[in-house]
């Protein structure tokens, strides 16, 4: 029998192989590999369904932002080599390429007249949709923004700019996990510091409970009170005897005119003879301005509103700890007064107090707000909100006042409202008490029997500023109504809101219309701080009234007209913002009143900001098919959206050490600025690549058609 192993079979020089062959392995083909979820649950590595959009990115308001690499999945695995893909898209790309010089060859279209025109021509009518409905998909924000962190529940409706900022996957993401809210004690960006966050100390009980003989006995001595009441009365506009041309302050944008100047002096002459049989309510009031006096004085050097860094940004401590007291006198004294009862002097004491505390933060707090509801209330309970020629019990001179003081609360609840994101208290059919006249404090006395007719509008005064700015608020109020309903309006309300906003602006007098720049030389500093105050109210109801259509802007539809009129106004908030901050420096028309900006007109400023913000991401994630069909007028607006985001991140930036809103805007602004710039080099290196492919006949110049740029 033959032996057949192979440990003893020779091996023959032929049967060996050559070290120049490779051995007959068959070869590795590696598959590419489909993403089949979409970019978001990508990245945070959630479950996708594959939907278009997919149900994890609508749950998490991320619908407009679902995207895929491949387009919406079909449920089939591609076929194509991984060859036959890239000579595909080097086909795509010069098809582009072809397309884009072809368009900067066309003939363009007329564009000399400006969108900032449009917005203030009568030729410039919102077009009406006919009938349609908004699809309810396409408008998916409407909900608002909830979130349950820190065993606390927090909502904001889809109008507050960080409900807005949640449209953004990259900043919803970033502040997600991050854990970052507003309401935050530590900021996390650079320099910053701790903030105070305690609320009204009327809400949160009083410590220290005090008798009338203890609060007299806290009184300055005369000549110290009599300089914090000159202090306040000047810094409010209301110094008694003050002709209309010689008053040279600007007021705040909560314009306290609930005090009737030449009477309030009687008073405290009054007083003085017999402090303790005085009011305590009226107390409480002198001490409210006692307190507003220095806050003013330590406001000025430490700058609250955001507006203005400061190499010294922390209070005087001496100065900070007479405010406290003051503060505390001022609860005190409504305490032991009952405010509840409605008794003279309630409401003014209410509403200074409401001022101090909304001063004690340079960012947006609840408190102040809860606060006011309840101001609100009693001011009903004590009927400011029916006219006062109902009643024959009410004089002329009370009637007047009650005017002043529900104006004023029509306004603070408005404003209020809008910063936390949250319905208002009032509802305009509740309430019938007419506008107050435009008269001054020397026009009318407490025994007149009838009062004057008003002021002609030429004529400056602060109630002439505040008659027009109810007006003009009364057509927000009914915006914010809309903008922040459950259900949809027709658009053809839309169209009617925009309309009535558009001529209450036309119908202001001349000198309260925001008009060039340089009438800022000629005009009085608090002519034009008004001025620009009613601007910014404006144009911050025209972007609260059509940016929720801003996704169902297309070609051919009246919602063009929105997203027109929603851009072109956050623009011009942002560039108010520019020119607010500019004056604000040393030499300015505003330095010396720079702190009296607050937290109200900085959320109009950041609501500007947002939606620039989301446009911006909007377009960067159409991407190059955008870039390349849009008209030159588009291009030439995102290029003024870049600018003017970034002038708004300096401004931003260098508040951050006074306010966690600006540090929040700062960082979302850096996020979504460095996206833009990364998304430009990388369609130039693109471009470049394929261009250089084609020839040099065919290479364009550099800056061609390229959406953007960031060159300062």
């Amino acid at each position: 029998m033959s032996n057949f192993s192979t440990a003893s079979t020779p091996i023959s020089g032929s049967d060996c192989p050559s070290p120049s062959l490779k051995p007959l392995t068959k070869p590795v083909r590696h598959r590419e590999k489909v993403q089949l979820s979409c970019t978001l649950c990508r990245a945070k590595k959630l479950k996708c369904d594959r939907n278009q959009p997919c149900r994890s990115c609508t749950g998490r308001g991320l619908g407009h932002s679902c995207t895929y690499v491949h387009g919406r999945p079909e449920g089939q695995r591609a076929s194509q080599k991984p060859s036959n893909n890239i000579q595909n898209k080097i086909n795509q790309l010069e098809g582009l390429v072809v397309s884009l010089m072809g368009t900067l060859n066309a003939k363009q279209v007329d564009t000399s007249k400006t969108a900032a025109e449009k917005i203030i021509s009568p030729d410039y009518p919102i077009v009406e949709a006919k009938g349609d409905q908004p699809p309810a998909e396409a408008l998916t924000e409407t909900f608002g923004r909830i979130t349950l962190e820190n065993a606390e529940a927090k909502y904001v409706d889809s109008t507050h700019w960080s409900a807005i900022l949640d449209g953004i996957a990259e900043l919803k993401d970033h502040f997600e996990d991050s854990h970052y809210e507003v309401n935050n004690n530590q900021g996390s960006f650079p320099g910053a510091q701790e903030f105070s966050t305690h609320g009204p100390q009327l809400l949160h009980g009083l410590r220290n409970h005090a008798t009338k003989e203890e609060i007299l006995a806290a009184l300055p001595e005369r000549l110290v009170l009599d300089r914090f009441i000159s202090k306040y009365l000047s810094s409010m506009d209301m110094s008694p005897g003050k002709r209309v041309s010689e008053a040279h302050r600007s007021t705040t944008n909560l314009d306290l005119v609930v005090i009737h100047g030449p009477t309030f002096l009687k008073q405290y002459e009054k007083f003085w003879e017999s402090p303790s049989t005085t009011p305590i309510m009226w107390i409480g009031l002198m001490y409210c301005m006692m307190a507003l006096a220095v806050q003013f004085q330590e406001s000025s050097q430490i700058i609250l509103g955001g507006l203005m860094s400061s190499s010294s940004t922390r209070p005087n401590p001496a100065e900070n700890l007479q405010l406290q007291t003051y503060r505390e006198k001022v609860v005190q004294c409504l305490v032991l007064g009952d405010y509840t009862k409605g008794s003279p002097f309630t409401i003014e004491t209410l509403l200074l107090y409401f001022a101090i505390e909304h001063f004690q933060s340079s960012d947006t707090q609840v408190g102040p707000w809860i606060l006011f509801g309840m101001i609100a209330r009693i001011a009903m309970r004590m009927g400011y909100h029916r006219d006062p020629s109902h009643s024959p019990r009410i004089t002329p001179f009370q009637g007047e006042m009650r005017r002043r003081a529900w104006a004023m609360i029509l306004q603070v609840d408005l404003a209020t409202s809008q910063q936390v994101g949250l319905p208002r208290a009032i509802r305009p059919r509740q309430a019938d008490t007419l506008d107050p006249r435009n008269l001054i404090d020397d026009d009318f006395h407490e025994n007149i029997v009838e009062l004057p007719p008003s002021r002609p509008d030429s004529d400056m005064t602060p109630l002439l500023y505040i008659i027009w700015k109810n007006k003009l608020l009364f057509v927000c109020s009914e915006i914010t109504d809309l903008a922040g309903s459950a259900t949809l309006a027709p658009y053809s309300e839309v169209s009617r809101l925009d309309k009535m906003l558009y001529d209450v602006r036309e119908s202001m007098p001349v000198r309260l219309q925001w008009r060039t720049q340089t009438s800022v030389i000629t005009d009085p500093a608090r002519v034009v701080m008004r001025r620009l105050y009613l601007d910014i109210i404006f144009h911050a109801a025209r972007c609260n009234l059509h940016r929720r259509y801003l996704p169902l802007a297309e070609p051919n539809t009246p919602y063009i007209n929105s997203k027109n009129l929603c851009l072109d106004s956050a623009l011009q908030l942002l560039d108010n913002q520019s020119s607010m901050y500019e004056e604000s420096q040393p030499g300015g028309w505003l330095f010396e009143d720079r702190w009296k900006v607050s937290s109200i007109v900085n959320h109009d400023y950041l609501l500007g900001t947002t939606i620039l913000c989301l446009q911006l991401d909007c377009d960067l994630r159409a991407g190059q098919p955008l870039f390349l069909t849009e008209s030159s007028a588009d291009r030439e607006r995102r290029k003024k959206i870049v600018q003017a985001l970034q002038r708004s991140y300096q401004i931003w930036a260098k508040s951050s050490t006074t306010s966690r809103e600006a540090q929040k805007a700062a960082e979302a602004l850096e996020i979504v600025l460095g996206k833009a710039k990364r998304s430009v080099l990388a369609v130039q290196e693109e471009f470049l690549g394929v261009l250089g492919s084609l020839g040099a006949d065919h290479t364009p110049s550099a800056t061609m058609g390229m959406p953007f740029n960031f060159s300062k």
